[in-house]
């Protein structure tokens, strides 16, 4: 078996290509992400294809606020298209063609020209149903925000036509494409894991300080704002709520709510060090609005970290509720405050919660249970009649 990956950025393909890199199996990934950011990848540097020259200058105008709303929409969906090409010419002789969705119509469509078996990874729900739920925050708060370009949501129904599997990481992501009639026969339910020997809990002080730590992009789809109220409506003494991620155009009008109240803004932070945030956390909390799988969830976990995350955040597929954490509904502010008071009035259970937590995560989000997960996948796909 040879399978060549394809992923615009990293995200958790490059975590695929190392297992499957362990498998034997492969033979190439795809990237726009330029070499030099690739160094500490762990992978042979001729089994990656970077094709950096849209999609690198796009990543950096929009990290740096150059661009945002519909323009930074029209200059995604062109890196999309271009890198789609790409990967279209040049595609290598292989058995199974994985890409990301969004872009992969061109190469997916060129893959089964040549008898190439074509799997598509979705790592969000269903496109329909994350645009629908972005679009609705994007109005209740009259915010611009970065939606997807209609170009691209027609691409990626297409994409969805085109595949002969759709490997998804959540059972939010799951049922969001069964309630747009995508037969179970071609979905593949594969979670995301996390290196558990690189996100272990750090000996940390006692400080007295009850910290709320959250993890993500600071945006309207990461749900921070709810975060905000339910942080300023617990009102807990000598609390601070830890924000490490990318502030967004839009993040200082979502954090107005905790306005005066203890919050830090780290910005972003590498991975090797949020073991250490994860370990000084009361809570991690992932108020997410839209989330295929949000693999912080695991990483705090795997750190002893008990969570409260949304359902639409991948939370129900490694929450036991009350055991390791606790599950609320998207948008619920009570519910959200609700967990944090009790998290701060009950600190001898919440840390009773943190070695389930490691049990959970070791048990569930190990590196290597993804990988042989997928290479299951790829040979019941290989085994099916064209």
């Amino acid at each position: 078996m040879r399978v060549v990956l394809s992923t615009i950025g990293r995200f958790h393909s490059f975590d695929l290509a190392r297992q499957l890199h362990r498998h034997g199996v492969l033979k190439q990934i795809y990237t726009g992400y330029p070499r030099f950011k690739l160094k500490n990848e762990r992978l042979p540097q001729n089994l990656i294809k970077s094709y950096p020259w849209i999609v690198t200058p796009f990543m950096g105008m929009g990290r740096y606020g150059a661009m945002h709303g519909p323009r930074r929409a029209a200059m995604s969906n062109f890196a999309h298209l271009t890198f789609d090409r790409h990967v279209a010419r040049t595609l290598p002789d292989c058995d199974i063609f994985h890409s990301l969705s969004r872009y992969a119509l061109r190469a997916g469509r060129a893959a089964k020209a040549r008898g190439i078996r074509f799997a598509l990874d979705v790592g969000s729900s269903h496109v329909l149903t994350f645009d629908k739920l972005v679009g609705e925050e994007s109005e209740r708060y009259g915010i611009e925000i970065d939606r997807i370009h209609r170009d691209g949501i027609e691409r990626e129904l297409e994409e969805y036509q085109e595949a002969e599997i759709i490997t998804v990481p959540s059972l939010f992501s799951y049922r969001s494409f069964l309630s747009h009639g995508i037969p179970e026969d071609r979905l593949a339910l594969v979670r995301y894991g996390v290196d558990t020997s690189q996100f272990v809990r750090q000996p940390v002080e006692d400080d007295g300080v009850f910290r709320v730590v959250f993890v993500g992009a600071l945006s309207l789809r990461k749900g921070v704002t709810y975060l905000a109220q339910a942080f300023a409506r617990a009102n807990i003494p000598n609390s601070e709520l830890v924000l490490i991620g990318s502030p967004q155009p839009e993040t200082e009008r979502l954090l107005e709510p905790a306005k005066g109240l203890n919050v830090t803004i780290t910005g972003h932070i590498p991975q090797p060090e949020l073991s250490a945030w994860y370990s000084r956390a009361n809570v991690t909390v992932l108020p997410s609005i839209e989330d295929g799988f949000a693999i912080v969830l695991l990483q705090a976990m795997a750190c002893g970290s008990p969570i409260v995350a949304t359902e639409n955040s991948g939370g129900p597929d490694c929450i036991e509720e009350g055991k390791n954490g606790f599950v609320v509904p998207p948008r619920d502010v009570d519910a959200l405050a609700e967990k944090l008071v009790w998290f701060a009035e009950n600190r001898e259970a919440a840390r009773e919660m943190q070695a389930p937590a490691i049990a959970s995560a070791q048990a569930m989000s190990g590196i290597d249970r993804y990988g042989n997960e997928m290479v299951q996948v790829y040979e019941n796909l290989l085994a099916r009649p064209r």
